[in-house]
């Protein structure tokens, strides 16, 4: 498909002719849904209301050369982004801070409720305040509709769009309201608040918001072409938000899903996650990517992406009932020990070898010397003595070098200073531990394997009874992702295997463990070196 950009306007949907309005009641704030330029009386308290006309920010559409440059500056400010200004609605509100609130107010509408009218009230008295009211709104618009309460959110934010005095943030407001009657199966409401913004803001985060808002609208519509000449049929193709960087690329593979080029819509998904283009100057990518549950989370909460997404729920729901199961299964605890055992040993050995290193008695507390000392030669007695130098090659390159030695019957390095501990250890190299370091390291790990085992029993056990406290908010999550399975008939045969998988991970982390370092051990002490004449003689 060749895609030419084009201005917003050029796919905006038409006007709808409808002028109902529901806005809150006065006394009340009951929602009242009326024709504009009425006067109603609230059912509820039985205040009389008079309901005005939306405000209406449409202005001419630039023309193409103007669009052009639009575009261009957007771009610039794609690259060089200015983060927590006044469109900013992922950031809280100064206003709100400087009052004393905090953000977890945005997931509890009771706090919202008590907001609101002091948030009404004060929104002419600057900027921040207009931002303010317009979060609060949004946040509630969200918590409303979850709850069924379509006709209450469109009520708050249509008044709070009788409040704002900004047309950026009356633009915002109405990008709400669209997204939200989409949602409620009502494309043709949000082509109607789409026709009263502004075409083509100046601002990237306006443009982001409006140009979803437009793409939901065409979706619904089913209008594949029009969305991809909207959001681009390429991540790069158009400037966007940062925070509308995951909308955009669901709204992309939700079009793709309806021109039946799957294959693509999936590449897209993978490509979101991954994030592309390379920023200059920096080994970043240009788009950034966007972790894989955030992605999946936005795409059920918006709607989209339907058959792509259908793999990576499988995934979250194994995940989720895997989970389940270990909370309600002794029999998981054992594997649990298996898998967590290497890698108790694999820390503890590493925490040993500097221990060893820093005090130059070797790992343990100079106790592996009684282990590893007789192996390595007939006359090898403890303690183990560290020998550091360093040494050029052709090209001038300095490298370190190390050693570990052993006493013996005849000498002791560890009576030495460093002078003569590295002639004797060129004169007598069969004192010398092959694999230095490494050899201590694979011989720290089997010793500690079998302390170990306990204490990683009990992190399992502890593992366990975490994950059966969070049972019920597990099962909550749960009950909707297999929900949605069902419907796509993916349910049947999800979970087979889901234990089976668990043993064998485990069971092959710890052998390989065991049977790796154990190798390393044996074949080390396999490749001592004999010691010479000069160490036997008489």
């Amino acid at each position: 498909m060749q895609w030419i950009p084009v201005a917003i306007h050029e796919y905006a949907p038409a006007m709808s002719q409808a002028d109902s309005r529901v806005v809150e009641c006065a006394r009340c704030g009951a929602p009242i849904g009326a024709r504009s330029q009425t006067q109603v009386t609230c059912r509820y308290c039985g205040a009389s209301n008079s309901i005005g006309a939306r405000p209406n920010d449409f202005r001419q559409a630039p023309s193409p050369a103007e669009e052009i440059a639009r575009l261009a500056r957007l771009k610039a400010q794609q690259d060089h982004a200015v983060p927590g200004h006044v469109f900013d609605l992922e950031a809280f509100p100064p206003a709100l801070m400087t009052a004393g609130q905090q953000p977890w107010i945005a997931d509890h509408l009771d706090a919202l409720e008590r907001l609101w009218p002091s948030a009404k009230a004060s929104a002419n008295a600057g900027i921040e305040q207009q931002r303010a009211l317009l979060w609060i709104a949004a946040q509630m618009v969200r918590l409303l509709q979850t709850a069924g309460r379509d006709d209450v959110a469109q009520a708050r934010m249509e008044t709070a769009l009788d409040v704002l005095s900004d047309p950026g943030h009356r633009l915002l407001a109405r990008t709400v309201l669209a997204r939200a009657a989409v949602r409620a199966g009502k494309p043709d409401d949000a082509a109607e608040f789409l026709s009263e913004c502004d075409p083509a803001p100046e601002v990237l985060e306006l443009d982001s918001a409006l140009r979803y808002a437009n793409a939901r609208v065409r979706l619904a519509r089913g209008d594949a072409a029009g969305t991809l000449a909207l959001v681009g049929p390429e991540p790069d193709a158009m400037p966007w938000a940062k925070a509308f960087l995951g909308h955009s690329s669901l709204a992309r593979i939700h079009a793709y899903e309806l021109l039946d080029q799957l294959d693509k819509a999936k590449a897209l998904w993978r490509r979101a996650i991954a994030g592309s283009g390379q920023a200059k100057g920096s080994t970043a990518p240009k788009i950034p990517p966007i972790p894989a549950a955030a992605l999946l989370d936005l795409a059920r909460a918006e709607g989209l992406a339907p058959r792509t997404r259908l793999e990576p729920l499988k995934q979250q729901a194994r995940t989720v009932r895997g989970q389940i199961n270990r909370a309600n299964s002794i029999s998981l605890v054992f594997p649990g020990m298996l898998v967590g055992t290497p890698i108790l040993c694999f820390l503890l050995s590493f925490v040993a070898m500097i221990e060893g290193c820093s005090t130059g008695d070797g790992p343990l507390l100079g106790s592996l010397a009684p282990i590893v000392c007789p192996q390595v030669c007939d006359d090898c007695r403890p303690p183990l003595t560290y020998l550091f130098w360093s040494s050029s090659s052709g090209g001038g390159k300095r490298t370190s070098k190390h050693a570990v030695l052993c006493d013996g019957v005849r000498a002791q390095p560890s009576t030495m200073d460093w002078s003569r501990r590295m002639d004797y250890g060129r004169k007598f190299p069969h004192q010398e531990v092959p694999g230095g370091a490494a050899m201590l390291f694979a011989v720290s790990f089997l010793v500690l394997f079998p302390f170990c085992l306990i204490p990683a029993a009990v992190l399992s056990i502890r593992k366990k009874s975490r994950l059966k406290r969070q049972e019920p908010e597990l099962l909550q999550k749960l009950a909707p992702l297999e929900a949605e399975l069902q419907a796509a008939g993916a349910l049947q045969g999800l979970y087979d295997g889901l234990h089976r998988i668990d043993w064998r991970v485990a069971l092959w982390l710890c052998f390989a463990m065991l049977f790796f370092m154990g190798s390393c051990t044996g074949i080390g002490f396999t490749a001592c070196t004999e010691p010479p004449p000069s160490a036997t003689a008489n």
